[in-house]
């Protein structure tokens, strides 16, 4: 049985979020330079990155009350729905 979507998410913002780091830039660009070297065409969607994740934290949602850094995270990656 699917999860209830309890959250909406931009993609552009888990974006931002996901290539906030160094470190995560690093790992992401060598994973995606890999894929192009190996198959000659990248075949991974913004939902194969989210369905990936552990946790995400609540303040990154859409309409969130929530500050910057707050620690409530989300563990179920099914409740969140991307969106434009």
């Amino acid at each position: 049985m699917k999860s209830k979507k309890l959250y909406k998410l931009k993609k552009s913002r888990f974006l931002d979020w996901m290539f906030s780091d160094f470190d995560d830039i690093q790992y992401w660009g060598g994973y995606l330079l890999n894929e192009f070297k190996e198959n000659g065409k990248i075949e991974y969607t913004i939902e194969d990155m989210l369905a990936e994740r552990d946790v995400l934290p609540v303040w990154i949602m859409e309409g969130n009350q929530l500050e910057y850094m707050d620690e409530e995270m989300i563990e179920d990656m099914d409740e969140i729905e991307l969106i434009d």
